[in-house]
């Protein structure tokens, strides 16, 4: 059985939000690596590494300088990786590889998770001709995220999302042969639950392992997340990024489940406690000490 890295996500407000400035960074990376999160999954969307260079690249250097192992989240906001709208889709595309190839390469990098989305109607009621158009552009960034992957030596692990193209698993699955890994992350398939298979399963954990078998060996990363629901009917808003332990999951039963399959990197990706108060990132560690001790009973 493999022992997962355990991980934390680290995005540029949260950072910003925690040091201030590029000289408290060194200090705040050490605390994080004192409390036994060895592998850290760095955001490089706007403004990293677009602009701010200099604070990129003191985290990347004290992530490393201190034993901490790194990964990338590639950029998604304003892209669209499966969009049917080919000049949308092929932008998108240039972005990723382009700001990929400033990190990779100069730092060792573990994998990279990118989302695979469009927000082209996919709802309920299928469109079909949407459904395979959005499935031809997904294929078609998806090889050429394979070739960049071939080339750099570096996985490329496509993340489900709450909403869109994404957070479908038959989209997913239509992908699967073509997809290297999947990066699974455990609060927007809360939403996906919710919204289009909670009729199908008894309860979210049990749809949760369905999910997991369905992929297997290819769920290699995991996100883990809580959620918040907000139940005004007929609708029900679903609050993602909550810390471990606030929300309405039961994080104790997800690892438990994930200790039955192969996941290699499980990463915390959580700003928010209960109250809605977004987290200083240097202060999440005394939030997940709980959390941190079920890790490792079950992985």
């Amino acid at each position: 059985m493999i022992t997962p890295n355990a991980g934390i996500s680290v995005w540029y407000g949260t950072v910003k939000g925690a040091v201030g400035s590029e000289q408290r960074i060194p200090d705040f990376t050490r605390i994080l690596i004192e409390q036994g999160y060895n592998l850290y999954e760095v955001s490089i969307d706007y403004p990293w590494p677009f602009s701010e260079r200099e604070s990129f690249e003191v985290l990347l250097n004290t992530l490393v300088e201190n034993g901490g192992l790194i990964a990338l989240h590639a950029p998604w906001r304003d892209l669209a990786l499966a969009s049917p709208i080919e000049d949308v889709r092929r932008t998108s595309i240039d972005v990723v590889i382009k700001n990929l190839d400033l990190v990779v390469g100069k730092y060792d990098v573990k994998y990279v998770v990118a989302h695979l989305h469009s927000q082209t109607s996919m709802g309920r009621v299928l469109i079909k001709a949407n459904w395979d158009k959005v499935i031809e552009s997904a294929v078609k960034s998806l090889y050429e995220l394979s070739e960049w992957s071939k080339r750099s030596g570096v996985p490329i692990c496509v993340e489900n999302m709450p909403r869109g193209a994404s957070s479908h698993l038959e989209f997913l699955s239509q992908l699967s042969n073509s997809m290297e890994c999947l990066a699974l992350d455990v609060g927007h398939f809360y939403t996906s639950y919710i919204d289009l298979y909670e009729e199908r399963y008894s309860d979210y954990y049990n749809a949760l392992t369905h999910a997991l078998s369905t992929f297997n060996e290819k769920t290699k990363v995991v996100h883990l997340h809580d959620v918040i629901v907000v139940d005004s009917k007929p609708f029900k808003d679903v609050v993602d990024h909550v810390v471990p332990g606030q929300g309405v999951l039961d994080y104790r039963r997800v690892l438990k489940i994930l200790s039955g399959f192969k996941v290699e990197h499980v990463i915390v990706e959580a700003f928010i406690a209960s109250d809605g108060r977004h987290v200083k990132l240097s202060d999440l560690p005394s939030y997940l000490r709980e959390y941190t001790t079920w890790v490792k009973v079950y992985l």
